[in-house]
């Protein structure tokens, strides 16, 4: 399944898509969200939007997100999505996180 993961902040749109636990795709978009670029980047990039198990949204303007045409979503919290994202990256699930803001981390 796929799995598509957002990050709305103000300005700027972080989107990666994850088939099963292989990253598939990664964009930055300098520019508010604009849920019709996230369906252009669908349709590109996705054979059959049936096969999206979920878009999972999170950062400030996630509050803005209603979804898109029959695909599931989530709305995490950032503190959430970082230390998901960090045990991503590390491999482990023995790891301390740093957020210092603004998207970055150690």
């Amino acid at each position: 399944m796929i799995t598509i993961g957002v990050d709305i902040g103000i300005s700027a749109t972080k989107v990666v898509m994850m088939k099963g636990t292989t990253v598939s795709g990664m964009e930055v978009w300098e520019e508010s969200f604009n849920p019709e670029r996230l369906e252009r980047y669908i349709s590109a990039n996705v054979t059959n939007p049936a096969n999206i198990d979920c878009i999972a949204v999170t950062g400030v303007g996630s509050v803005s997100f209603h979804g898109i045409k029959g695909i599931n979503y989530k709305v995490i919290d950032e503190f959430s999505a970082n230390a998901k994202a960090a045990g991503y990256a590390c491999q482990s699930k023995d790891f301390i996180v740093v957020s210092v803001g603004t998207a970055t981390s150690f």
